[in-house]
């Protein structure tokens, strides 16, 4: 963070032909990042209990998938009333 940092807003800081002089940009692509986490979460939740929370790490990578899901799956084995389907953990050796 820099010690000093200025900012100056304009006061009619307007954009012509779009809706109300919007300059909302960037908002479309953040909120579209955040709906696929958002199916990938509920994707690994499927795994588990109904109504189950399942927590994701950010960014989502494939370890961090992988790791919720294993989280998801031991909780279900815990709890087997909970349970929505057949067990999904294969034993390792």
């Amino acid at each position: 963070m820099p010690e000093q940092f200025n900012v100056h807003l304009f006061e009619r800081a307007t954009e012509s032909g779009v809706v109300y002089g919007s300059k909302a940009v960037g908002k479309s692509p953040l909120m579209l990042a955040i709906s696929v986490r958002e199916s990938l979460r509920e994707a690994v939740a499927a795994f588990g209990a109904g109504g189950s929370t399942v927590e994701l790490a950010s960014p989502a990578t494939p370890e961090a998938v992988f790791w919720a899901i294993e989280r998801v799956c031991l909780q279900a084995k815990d709890n087997p009333d909970d349970a929505v389907g057949p067990p999904l953990i294969a034993s390792v050796p």
